[in-house]
């Protein structure tokens, strides 16, 4: 019986330092948002991703980026889904009144993207003072309790800033409109 113990701990031993194998895990999957902050196009902006929690509110940190001169970014968010809010601070745009370059400093633009999916690229986002505004009443509205969800709070917001903003133009959009 020792014998049998012995030689089948000798085996197991061999057996175990001689294992190559590796977990079949890949590299981790990367989500990517991509887009342009316009208040004019603002250059060297700092972006930030937000994860947005089940109320609304923006917790952690999932990515950063700046934008180049016509204002585009792309972020990589990890493993990161969900509703992500991407915020713009710093950089400088050129106002359309005067001509003037104007620093946007702390003043905060952001926009919301209602559910990033894991591993994909979200193209096209745009951040500006419209999005700001759906951002900041999706938050209101699930916070308020007037939504049950905050995906639910996003699509009501969002249909009541086109209708608002829209003035009677069929086929509004703030979420793909620039702002003039």
């Amino acid at each position: 019986m020792k014998l049998r113990i012995a030689a089948l701990a000798a085996i197991l031993s061999f057996a175990i330092s001689n294992c190559t194998c590796t977990p079949p895990v890949g590299e981790a999957v990367q989500g990517i948002v991509e887009g342009t902050v316009i208040k004019g196009l603002v250059s060297g902006g700092a972006v930030t991703a937000f994860a947005v929690n089940e109320h609304g509110r923006r917790t952690e940190i999932v990515g950063n980026a700046t934008t180049d001169e016509s204002g585009a970014f792309s972020l990589s968010l990890g493993g990161h889904s969900g509703p992500t809010l991407v915020c713009a601070t710093s950089g400088a745009y050129t106002e359309e009144a005067t001509g003037g370059l104007v620093q946007l400093g702390v003043t905060e633009l952001c926009a919301l993207v209602d559910d990033h999916e894991l591993g994909k690229t979200t193209s096209g986002l745009l951040v500006t003072p419209f999005t700001s505004f759906h951002a900041a009443l999706s938050a209101c509205f699930k916070e308020g309790g007037r939504e049950a969800t905050f995906s639910g709070a996003s699509q009501r917001a969002a249909l009541r800033l086109n209708d608002f903003f829209a003035a009677g133009t069929s086929g509004f959009n703030f979420r793909s409109t620039t702002v003039v």
